[in-house]
């Protein structure tokens, strides 16, 4: 692979986690060991903040997203509340432009926490492409394309997005072609 996919391989761009609890709030600690600068293309929000959206009578809608702090170093803590208590199927969208290499989910105390719903269609869609693909101008975490589309569609999705290091090399496609997919959309460089 070419030294950019490297070192866009370790952003955490499409990551999801998918839970439902009854908790009163969900709070989360990540843990990022370099920071993207803020002089890079995008917001501060899409390089390093999460977003939560709450799935509903089959539609994922954005609730709020996980603000970083303009002057972090390492990661940083946030908190998400909701009006009452009651069972909700949550899912966490990643950063963009940082890696993230440990996050810590916090719950109310005696909260129930259990499996997130399953997607509609259990294959994911793969997306391979550049900066557009990986989110550069998204202006948060769940606003890319890939998220919008996978969202509608209520299906899993890889971002292969590598800003300036989609070149579509041979050992790339040999990867891409190993992946169990439903679709596969590229937008290669």
């Amino acid at each position: 692979i070419t030294p950019g996919i490297n070192l866009m391989s370790h952003m955490t761009t499409g990551g999801r986690v998918r839970f439902r609890t009854d908790s009163e709030y969900v709070g989360i600690r990540s843990v990022m060991p370099s920071i993207t600068p803020v002089t890079m293309n995008g917001t501060l929000i899409c390089k390093s903040g999460f977003d939560l959206y709450l799935n509903e009578n089959g539609k994922s809608i954005f609730y709020n997203n996980f603000r970083p702090p303009v002057d972090m170093t390492d990661g940083y803590e946030s908190i998400i509340k909701f009006d009452c208590k009651k069972m909700r199927d949550i899912t966490i969208c990643f950063p963009m432009y940082n890696e993230v290499s440990k996050l810590y989910i916090g719950l109310g105390k005696g909260a129930e926490l259990a499996r997130g719903g399953e997607y509609r269609h259990k294959k994911p869609i793969v997306f391979y492409g550049s900066s557009i693909t990986q989110g550069c101008s998204a202006s948060r975490t769940g606003n890319t394309y890939e998220a919008i589309i996978s969202r509608r569609l209520d299906s899993d999705y890889i971002n292969l997005g590598f800003s300036g290091g989609a070149k579509g090399e041979e050992n790339m496609a040999k990867y891409i072609a190993s992946l169990s997919m439903s679709v596969f959309v590229y937008d290669y460089d």
